[in-house]
């Protein structure tokens, strides 16, 4: 009599599913890691036989790669780290935001799509259409209001919520419900307009959901990726957008290589471990904030004093020229006048002669 075999049961195809995923993944990172290592090559080769500024590019993929990797630990506070990082490389601030803002776009697409899974767009909805109805008043906000103070103290509450949550053990959950979820999208959305940080305060509250890591990241990831594309779109239509990304299109396989890394880090992760990193990028963030903050006013200031310097030397060419003028003047009545009755040229200019009857 012959037995049919028994069926695989979920208990074993699940171990099996994991570790197929995981081949995959690192497969992935291989081969994404080797064509960085290829365009490294022919970064530096430009470099060495071009010119010495291409050295600029070579350091910009490492900051990206370094950057990218830590981030998609948590999922977030890419902007922050590349932020500090590209500070301290010589480059226009116009070419650092856009290399920014593409890497951080393609990141998010990776992880949206590895999280795809996971993610319940019927069900976040509301969030993406409040988030995307404040991200407009933050732009705007951002591009005509002085936001030095704002951004200051928003550095500031992420440094010491994040400080705070790492120290404290306990677990804090809120009831999530649609009006709250809304409410705190619209939050986010508006100070991602503002500060270009929309991902902050999105996953604070879902950490305060007390969801499990992989459904936290399903909800804030997605966010994050829509109010990037809505903040771009917004840039656009206020007019002060000027992107010329193809230059940058060569810096998207270290953001992709440093977010399978990192994802695959995350993956790896516990509860507990997650909540340590999430908190630890919220302080990167506001670390972010505060540098982005000072170094604005810091450069609003030294405008201040090149434009009073600007001014001071147009009163004193203006002082100058008119002394000039009146000079010419004086010397073109001078010679007519010299000559006549009662007036002889001196060395110091003319004479009067004073006569007495």
């Amino acid at each position: 009599m012959n037995i049919p075999p028994v069926a695989a049961t979920d208990g074993t195809r699940a171990p099996e599913a994991r570790k197929t995923r995981t081949v995959r993944a690192d497969a992935l990172i291989a081969i994404l890691c080797g064509w960085c290592v290829i365009q490294a090559l022919l970064m530096a080769a430009s470099a060495t036989t071009h010119t010495a500024a291409a050295w600029t590019d070579v350091e910009t993929a490492a900051v990206i790669l370094v950057a990218a990797t830590i981030s998609s630990v948590a999922g977030f506070a890419f902007a922050a780290l590349a932020g500090i990082g590209l500070a301290f490389v010589a480059q226009e601030p116009v070419r650092v935001v856009h290399t920014i803002v593409l890497c951080s776009i393609a990141i998010q697409l990776y992880s949206v799509w590895q999280l795809r899974a996971q993610i319940r767009l019927r069900a976040m909805a509301p969030m993406l259409l409040a988030g995307a109805l404040t991200v407009p008043w933050g732009t705007w906000l951002l591009l005509n209001v002085h936001a030095t103070a704002y951004r200051l103290g928003l550095g500031a509450f992420l440094i010491a919520y994040g400080a705070f949550s790492i120290m404290q053990s306990g677990e804090r959950t809120i009831r999530a419900t649609p009006l709250r979820d809304a409410v705190a999208a619209a939050l986010a959305g508006f100070v991602g307009g503002l500060t270009a940080f929309p991902g902050a305060l999105m996953t604070i509250w879902c950490s305060l959901r007390g969801i499990d890591k992989t459904r936290q990241r399903a909800i804030y990831q997605p966010f994050i990726l829509a109010m990037q594309v809505v903040t771009v779109a917004s840039l656009h239509v206020l007019g002060r957008a000027q992107v010329s990304a193809q230059h940058d299109f060569r810096f998207i396989v270290f953001a992709v290589a440093g977010a399978a890394i990192g994802f695959a880090w995350f993956r790896r992760l516990s509860a507990n471990q997650f909540r340590v990193a999430l908190n630890v990028l919220l302080i990167v963030s506001g670390v972010g904030l505060l540098v982005a903050a000072l170094m604005a006013d810091g450069a609003g200031w030294r405008s201040s004093l090149e434009n009073q310097h600007r001014i001071h030397a147009a009163q004193r060419i203006a002082w100058a020229e008119s002394a000039l003028d009146r000079g010419a003047i004086a010397f073109t009545l001078g010679r007519g006048l010299v000559g006549r009755e009662g007036i002889e040229p001196s060395t110091n200019g003319l004479r009067v002669r004073c006569s007495t009857s």
